[in-house]
């Protein structure tokens, strides 16, 4: 099957964009060195079985939302393969997934849309396996990860989960590493994914986030909102018509900001800039999501932020007192997916990331306002152009390759954490 014979063919000024945007957030990837994480097999129920070695296969169209074009009624048999857009499951994988009946997923994906799109077209692909989501933010996940590796009680079988925070945590051991040979990374290869954006063996393909300034249209304008990074720093962005935004220690959206920031101005003007945002005192909070709502609620006029929620209201024909007003650069954060080491349900672990990493995932991730890593269905999915102006330059997080104490961003996140906790205060 050839990759995108299951996407949902849409009519969209925005193909040429999103294709450029999908490939150069891939690109920001590309300059990471390889390291860390194991290379073994998908767990010991995977048994190094190939894409291909079944004699029997049960094709998957559907996967609800707009990628939807049929529906499997009933788990394919214990002795089939198992196709979801593009990608082939192997059958010992798919049997043993169904035996297994469960799968738990961390993500720091907000939960309403987990259970809106997510869960649904997966169990919909996998009617034998019932998913379980936590939506969480990427301090907390990180933290329950390492914690529940520590203690011996792993309770999450895969994760989508930022790349910053991911790759901090990665020596941990808290995901599983995979061979050039296995046949997930293969099957990806296949697809045609760019294996930069999923370069370390504990990294499949997940999502990428657009984020920039968002403004309140109720307490300022386009015209008066900011028009450059440093103007954040003005002494009118103070009280209700102030900042709200996620601490850049989560290493998350605002890390990837003010690190690319850091790589773009250099050490001392960074340090006047953000020390003029604090000196306004801005509300800093663990959450994209929640400073979204902060600023939905007239709190505060301005949050630079990922832009999915406000694509997704506008998508939906809503009229929120929000729009985004892209500054030079506009960036773009890789979220990539993992399959957690020790965990209960390997098996549907991995078919879950193959799920999310086919034609059929990928779709249901752009019906999130996300943007997809797989180029195709980024390029056919429309969601984008109701925020994404004409021409619209974006750039992938840490397209500078930004170092703090002569360490890349992109290779070891948290070495810019001292850095955040100094001028933005503990978390």
């Amino acid at each position: 099957m050839s990759s995108g014979d299951n996407i949902t063919k849409r009519g969209s000024s925005r193909r040429k964009f999103l294709a450029i945007t999908s490939t150069a957030a891939a690109a920001g990837i590309a300059g990471c060195a390889s390291s860390g994480g194991g290379s073994g097999g998908g767990g010991a129920s995977a048994g190094g079985a190939k894409s291909g070695s079944t004699t029997s296969k049960s094709v998957i169209k559907g996967g609800g939302g707009s990628s939807s074009s049929g529906r499997a009624d009933r788990a394919p048999p214990a002795s089939a393969a198992v196709i979801v857009g593009s990608i082939t499951i192997p059958s010992k994988v798919a049997s043993t997934a169904n035996d297994e009946g469960e799968v738990v997923v961390y993500s720091t994906m907000d939960e309403p849309d987990l259970l809106k799109y997510i869960v649904p077209g997966f169990e919909e692909a996998f009617p034998g396996i019932k998913m379980t989501v936590q939506g969480l933010g990427s301090g907390e996940l990180s933290t329950k990860l390492i914690s529940e590796k520590r203690v011996g009680k792993v309770m999450s079988d895969a994760t989508t989960f930022n790349l910053g925070a991911s790759r901090s945590i990665a020596p941990e051991g808290v995901f599983v590493g995979f061979g050039k040979d296995h046949w997930l990374k293969k099957e990806c290869a296949a697809m045609g994914y760019d294996p930069t954006i999923h370069e370390k063996s504990y990294e499949v393909p997940g999502y990428g986030n657009a984020y920039t300034l968002i403004y309140n249209t109720e307490l300022t304008t386009e015209a008066e909102a900011p028009s450059k990074w440093e103007d954040l720093g003005d002494d009118k962005w103070s009280g209700q018509m102030g900042i709200v935004m996620q601490h850049p220690a989560q290493l998350s959206s605002m890390g990837g900001l003010f690190s690319t920031l850091y790589g773009k101005w250099g050490h001392d003007k960074w340090v006047e800039v953000v020390g003029n945002i604090m000196d306004n005192t801005p509300q800093i909070i663990s959450s994209n999501s929640a400073s979204y709502r902060v600023l939905l609620q007239g709190e505060k006029a301005l949050s630079p932020n990922y832009i999915n929620d406000l694509a997704a209201q506008l998508g939906a024909g809503e009229s929120p007192p929000a729009q985004c007003k892209w500054l030079d650069p506009g960036l773009l954060n890789n979220t990539p997916g993992h399959v957690t080491a020790g965990a209960k349900h390997p098996n549907a672990g991995l078919c879950y990331a193959a799920w999310f990493a086919s034609e059929l995932g990928q779709m249901l991730v752009g019906d999130t306002g996300r943007t997809p890593v797989f180029s195709p269905v980024a390029a056919t999915h429309d969601l984008f152009k109701v925020v994404i102006p004409e021409g619209t330059s974006i750039l992938p997080t840490g397209f500078n390759n930004p170092k703090y104490n002569g360490t890349a961003y992109l290779e070891e996140p948290d070495a810019f954490v001292p850095l955040f906790e100094e001028h933005f205060g503990g978390r």
